[in-house]
């Protein structure tokens, strides 16, 4: 493990036991930690753009970059962590598009940076509407086309949550939030008798790291619609059941390489929810063997 020169102790109690990099209390260390796995992330796109490039593909590429999540490094008291809240250094995560340089003989959108906000649901429709394939079902998510050209939707309001159902046993509250181009409300609720317990706001657009909350006051237009939207989506939020049952339990890092190492070992079978012919599409994609 890289060693750094820089020294801030933490305690063992601030740091989750599965992060816990061979007993360090060094917050350096960590960060050192998460900044080598950026740049070998970094140099991973840059040996695949080349393969492109070389294999002539490069131009007719359409390539997304993004994350599932971010990562808390001691903002509002959080370390090492990306659950149990939706602060912005959790929720908010990179996302480039590059579209093909050439598309029907014309020339693609110019390089620009998109203040709208966007969900990890507009990939697939994205996707599909930039390939003209169409979809008959639901899809929760909208194309990103028209404000990558340059049609910004700032009226946008996106839905983020951590509810306490997430992680079995979890002793923390409901946790539910909307957010804007410019602002963010949010909702905590008891995880007992599922009453609202408090309601804050930040104005993201001139408090980004959201150090000064805001009071609700309903009497606000601007607080009054982002409450409203909120308790829609939490009412559905509420009101969906999932298919599954969730399970959730913590593993300390140094035992990770023994129970990976014995997955690899066990024999590769596919759970046959698919159909014949979903299998074999997904084997000649190089998802299944």
């Amino acid at each position: 493990m890289y060693q750094s020169n820089k020294k801030r102790m933490l305690n063992l109690e601030q740091i989750p036991s599965y992060q816990l990099l061979e007993g360090s209390l060094n917050y350096f260390d960590y960060v050192d930690g998460y900044d080598a796995e950026i740049r070998y992330v970094d140099e991973a796109m840059g040996v695949l753009i080349e393969q492109l490039k070389r294999k002539g593909l490069w131009d007719d590429a359409l390539v997304i970059f993004t994350s599932d999540h971010g990562e808390s490094f001691g903002e509002h008291h959080i370390y090492f962590e990306h659950q149990f809240h939706v602060w912005e250094e959790t929720v908010r995560v990179p996302l480039a598009i590059r579209l093909p340089n050439r598309r029907n003989n014309q020339n693609t959108v110019l390089s620009r940076r998109v203040r709208s906000v966007c969900s990890p649901m507009d990939l697939m429709p994205t996707i599909l509407d930039y390939l003209n394939i169409g979809f008959d079902g639901r899809i929760d998510g909208r194309s990103l086309l028209p404000i990558l050209s340059d049609a910004e939707d700032n009226n946008r309001i996106m839905f983020l949550e951590f509810p306490n159902n997430s992680i079995p046993g979890s002793p923390y509250p409901d946790i539910y939030a909307v957010r804007t181009a410019t602002h963010k409300l949010i909702g905590t609720w008891d995880q007992h008798t599922g009453q609202l317990k408090q309601r804050v706001v930040f104005n993201i657009a001139k408090d980004p790291l959201e150090k000064r909350s805001i009071r609700y006051n309903s009497r606000l237009k601007l607080h009054h619609k982002l409450a409203d939207a909120l308790d829609s989506m939490v009412t559905q939020a509420q009101n969906y059941e999932l298919p599954f049952t969730l399970v959730s339990y913590v593993m300390p890092m140094p035992e990770r390489k023994d129970f990976l190492d014995s997955r690899k070992k066990q024999p590769k079978k596919i759970i046959k929810t698919l159909s014949e012919d979903q299998i074999e599409r997904l084997r000649s994609l190089g998802y299944v063997k």
